[in-house]
């Protein structure tokens, strides 16, 4: 039964590395390490610790990232792509993806390539990833290939960071706001109630209002709990549907603040896939259909289909987009109108691209901006009604006592 092993080595550079590896013996996995010039310093059976639970490890950006570009420096330094990867898997801790690996190397010492080892984990390696791969071994350009996946890789992910950053603040605050307001209607109201009722005057709506959501929220809490969560599923599984998403999808494009900055991602996304297509030398008509998958709206995808019927026809690719000038700026079409015309396709759609990527920042940093007197606003309203509808009684039962 196969055993997980620690080890300890050197590797060709010098530098000493910590790993694990799945093998019979530990003889097994010296030969491994040595056939991999790797000098061995200690290997031992793994100590049985803490149950790891497997169900919550995954496989990250800088995971996919780190291996793309170890692949690339190892190719380009003249490693075989069958030793890359087995010194690849040596230097990876993430158990999970560490076994993707190894199912990778056993696919290439079976003859297969590796774009066909690669489309057996579509969850971890998109259409773009496998495609560019498969271009790059018809060409010879895999190392260069490789290194384009790792930037293109690591620029999405800095995007999305900024993106998540932008919005940790207000869902933050929005989400304390929520918590105080609902400690205060099952904590303080009901106190407050009895005094009114006693009292015998008269209550503004907005008391009787929060009296109500209070006795609502402590008596009827599961039922608001089930809806919640009823409400939420259903949701979800609606937006699952055919119909759902090309609603959900079309709602995302009107919101009120965002409308603007979910365009141009889609702008920057469907830029930087297309450049990165062209340049590994996949045809065009590919690389519109895989294209329209990367973007992520069904509105896009379906009128990017209506495209590709165009060009397989024979009509330039910039001339249905023009027509589509809602959803493709003209800056975008025109820009493309010229990479046909000099050439250089994928290095104008890369700065394109770039382009966009300033244009979010700036709109994710002005949003920001933003939405925190937004929130201050909302948040100075419902202080406003919470406090008028405690001390307009609270007063009138003084003025009664006087």
């Amino acid at each position: 039964m196969p055993t997980i092993f620690e080890y300890e080595a050197k590797n060709p550079q010098g530098k000493i590395i910590q790993g694990e590896m799945r093998a019979e013996t530990a003889k097994q996995v010296e030969n491994i390490l040595w056939k991999n010039k790797f000098a061995v310093i200690t290997i031992s059976p793994k100590k049985k610790g803490v149950f790891r639970v497997r169900l919550f490890e995954r496989i990250t950006v800088r995971d996919r990232a780190v291996f793309a570009r170890q692949t690339a420096t190892m190719l380009s330094a003249g490693f075989p792509l069958l030793q890359a990867m087995s010194v690849i898997v040596l230097q990876t801790m993430n158990e999970k993806f560490k076994e993707i690996i190894n199912s990778i190397i056993k696919d290439l010492e079976d003859g297969q390539a590796f774009s066909t080892a690669l489309t057996k984990h579509p969850k971890l390696f998109s259409g773009v990833y496998i495609n560019l791969v498969k271009s790059g071994e018809s060409t010879g350009k895999l190392p260069k290939v490789m290194d384009e996946i790792a930037t293109d890789i690591e620029k999405q992910a800095s995007l999305n960071a900024k993106i998540r950053g932008a919005m940790y603040y207000p869902i933050f605050v929005t989400v304390a706001l929520i918590g105080v307001a609902v400690l205060m209607m099952i904590k303080v109201i009901p106190q407050l109630k009895q005094i009114f009722e006693d009292a015998g005057v008269q209550l503004p709506w907005t008391t009787r209002a929060v009296l109500w959501v209070s006795w609502l929220l402590v008596n009827w809490w599961w039922a608001l709990l089930i809806g919640v969560v009823l409400i939420s599923v259903g949701v979800y599984f609606y937006i699952r549907t055919k119909s759902g998403r090309w609603n959900y999808d079309k709602l995302k494009m009107k919101l009120p603040l965002l409308k603007e900055v979910i365009k141009n991602i889609y702008m920057e996304r469907f830029s930087r896939t297309f450049s990165l297509l062209t340049f590994a030398g996949v045809p065009i008509l590919d690389t519109i259909k895989i294209s329209s998958k990367v973007i992520g709206n069904v509105v896009y995808e379906k009128e990017l289909e209506a495209v590709y019927k165009d060009v397989e026809r024979g009509v330039a690719f910039s001339t249905p987009l023009m027509r589509r000038g809602k959803l493709f700026p003209p800056m975008v079409s025109q820009m493309i109108a010229v990479g046909e015309k000099t050439g250089k396709l994928e290095t104008i759609l890369e700065s394109v691209a770039k382009y966009y990527q300033e244009e979010i920042d700036r709109q994710v940093k002005a949003l920001a901006s933003l939405i925190e007197p937004i929130l201050i606003i909302i948040i100075g309203l419902g202080v406003g009604i919470m406090v008028f509808a405690v001390i307009v009684p609270i007063y009138q039962i003084a003025q009664l006592q006087m």
